[in-house]
């Protein structure tokens, strides 16, 4: 496959795509239709206040099938009176032990869950067996019941239920041959009596992790939820036509609540949503949703302090540390109390910002009430990805409309700080650069301090320092971080003073590790801080004219080397991956479903929905960038927009045998939409990037 072979292809498909989406706040940001205001009031419908709880335990080795019809009926019962409490691990018994000293809540323990059937016999109508050869009837099922009063069942489950006098009053096996099938007949048919805001995201492919989702299906059925299991790659092209369709059919501003397939990736399902005017909220584990709905509302907006810059002491020519705990915007991660780190005993003995969800004060009130309870004057709270949602609002049909209503659940949450994402995994690597964004961000949260971005994590992009900042990640701690080397390297890196580094944590990293290694750092030069004083020390240097290039890291010479150190580094992991998928190209089209490990890939085999040419074509595509931005990496280029590292790339190693098919690739991505590959010639592609990569390899001297 050369790249004459695409040409009249291309041209077809208009070309070079462009560098990114642009923005602008008058373009991006038009008044919704009609005099109907843009709000969020009503996108989780009220239930009644929670009087008392009926608590059972899940044992830990219940076959989905049994969670999931457990769970259905907890939303049947739920709906109506929310009172059924179910306890699967020990988190679960942590909050039912906080609301009944909390809020006075009385209490009674079951031993078994199949109690709560014979405790509540007239909340259920039935049950609807699903077929054990589309797992995928189960979300079918699931809506069609919480429309009818029923509840799923698999046949296994369905004897269990008929001995408890529950009647089959449908039967889903047989009816489809696919999910696809399936799906748009939900939508065509069960839709319209459906919730009309709320879109479900539920994993069927068990066991995956992201099938973790079943335990929150009892809110999916109290709300009458759609939901549903697609993918929202564009490798998967007839599940990326059918998300679309659901998303296009929910009214905006919507929520999907849940989480993605495993077949695609976070960023592909949240910007899928977002350009339809959708939300996401991460929802994986997560029980009860229905019981922490429904606890009591307090009456005032919380507050957290109000720091002043003259309260603090005069900006020196130091190191200015911020961290931030990622993971924020996850449900899970604020019923685990901060990903369980509010549990450390290390919790508040640093300063360090925690995200939580503006929105919880409508969907988990006493969640975040408690969160404040646990606070120390070392915690502070911001507002995560991004606004009262997870989301990136640059991609919504009415941005500005998006962000205003944000205002609103940050003042109620006590929020003056926001983390704001820009992905688009299309055309770029990190977050996308938008200098149109900033004037309607500080228009549209006034009351913010500053503003966030760079889960990427880099030194390289810009940032905006005059007036509200908006700034960068520098660098990251990741989860197998070394992280006072991290620390170390990066304060080395830039010499300027003062330094002011916004640094993201991941979520598993333990507050003794963070702690640990900023002991090991001079506390003459670098002091840790929260982003209120962060931000205002920001603002107070650059008036004072202290930034030198008006960044926050003019010198990119020791970030650079880095850069490059870290792209040697990963060199070999990169080879490996190369010549596994150019391996698993090299079986006939026919067989190469038949022994796939991968977990992203296998639920395809199950699925029949993409045909194995645009597997490994779309594979080969993303090698390509990835091998691109490597050997970028490693002679100290910075690459973020992928068609400009392409030209780059060509630029700098024009000349090694083969570089011809980065580009001939990228104009396949360019083209996606008309490209119908063919299997062998990409399956050919796949080989020759790994030999593509021994000649880089040579040119660039790596061993």
């Amino acid at each position: 496959m050369d790249r004459r072979t695409f040409m009249g292809l291309v041209a077809a498909g208009g070309g070079w795509a462009l560098a990114g989406r642009a923005f602008s706040a008058e373009s991006a940001a038009p008044e919704p239709a009609g005099d109907a205001p843009y709000s969020f009031d009503g996108l989780f419908p009220a239930l009644p206040p929670v009087r008392q709880i009926v608590a059972c335990p899940l044992a830990a080795d219940l076959p989905w099938d049994v969670v999931t019809a457990l769970t259905c009926f907890q939303g049947l019962v739920n709906r109506e009176d929310p009172r059924i409490y179910l306890i699967g691990e020990e988190n679960d018994r942590y909050w039912l032990d906080h609301y009944q000293s909390r809020y006075g809540l009385t209490v009674t323990l079951l031993e078994d869950p199949f109690q709560l059937f014979t405790r509540f016999p007239d909340m259920c109508g039935g049950y609807i067996l699903c077929d054990d050869a589309l797992p995928d009837t189960v979300n079918i099922a699931m809506l069609q019941g919480s429309l009818s009063d029923c509840i799923p069942a698999t046949p296994r489950m369905a004897t269990r239920l008929q001995a408890l006098g529950l009647a089959q009053v449908d039967d889903l096996t047989g009816r489809w041959t696919n999910r696809r099938e399936a799906y748009a007949w939900a939508l065509d048919n069960l839709f319209a009596n459906a919730n009309q805001r709320l879109i479900g995201g539920a994993c069927v492919d068990y066991p995956s992790w992201t099938a973790s989702g079943v335990y929150m299906r009892d809110f999916l059925v109290a709300h009458r939820v759609f939901t549903c299991d697609l993918s929202a790659s564009r490798r998967d092209r007839e599940e990326y036509a059918l998300s679309e369709r659901v998303f296009a059919a929910a009214q905006a501003p919507g929520c999907a609540l849940g989480w993605r397939c495993i077949c695609c990736n976070e960023h592909e399902y949240v910007a899928l949503a977002a350009r339809h005017g959708h939300s996401v909220l991460c929802a994986l584990n997560c029980r009860n949703l229905t019981i922490h709905q429904a606890i009591e509302k307090p009456a005032k907006p919380r507050v957290q302090r109000q720091l002043r810059l003259e309260d603090l002491p005069p900006t020196k020519a130091k190191v200015y540390i911020t961290f931030m705990n990622t993971d924020g915007d996850a449900v899970w991660s604020m019923l685990q109390r901060n990903a369980k780190r509010f549990d450390e005993p290390d919790h508040g003995a640093l300063p360090y910002n925690w995200g939580v969800l503006p929105i919880a004060t409508e969907l988990m009130p006493g969640v975040l009430d408690h969160l404040y309870e646990l606070k120390t004057e070392n915690d502070y709270f911001v507002a995560p990805t991004s606004g009262a949602l997870y989301t990136y609002p640059y991609l919504h049909p009415n941005a500005a409309g998006y962000l205003r209503e944000s205002q609103r659940y940050l003042h109620a949450a006590g929020l003056r700080v926001s983390y704001i994402a820009n992905w688009d995994d299309d055309h770029w690597w990190q977050e996308i650069d938008l200098p149109d964004l900033v004037p309607l961000l500080r228009e549209t949260l006034p009351d913010c301090l500053g503003f966030m971005r760079g889960m990427g994590a880099s030194a390289f992009e810009r940032d905006y320092l005059g007036g509200t900042p908006y700034i960068y990640c520098g660098e990251a701690i990741h989860r197998d971080s070394d992280v006072y080397q991290t620390l170390r390297d990066f304060i080395d890196a830039n010499p300027n003073r003062p330094l002011f580094w916004f640094c993201l944590v991941n979520h598993n990293v333990a507050l003794a590790t963070i702690r640990e290694a900023v002991k090991r750092l001079p506390k003459r030069e670098v002091r840790v801080v929260q982003l209120d004083e962060f931000f205002l020390r920001i603002r107070d240097a650059h008036d004072r004219g202290l930034f030198g290039g008006g960044t926050l890291y003019p010198d990119k010479r020791g970030v650079i080397e880095i850069m490059r150190k870290e792209a040697v580094a990963a060199w070999p992991a990169l080879m490996k991956t190369l010549s596994e998928h150019a391996a698993r190209a090299s079986v006939p089209e026919t067989a190469f479903f038949s022994n796939i490990n991968d977990p992203i890939l296998a639920p395809l085999a199950k699925h029949h929905s993409t045909p194995p040419a645009d597997v490994v074509a779309f594979t080969a595509i993303w090698d390509s960038m990835a091998l691109t931005r490597l050997a970028l990496g490693v002679r100290g280029i910075y690459a973020n927009n992928k068609a400009r590292a392409v030209q780059d790339f060509e630029a700098e190693f024009g000349d090694v045998p083969g570089a011809e098919l980065v580009g001939t690739l990228w104009q396949c991505w360019t083209a996606w939409n008309e490209y119908k590959p063919d299997y062998p010639e990409a399956a050919d592609a796949a080989k020759r990037l790994t030999a593509l990569a021994d000649s880089l390899a040579l040119t660039l001297r790596l061993e």
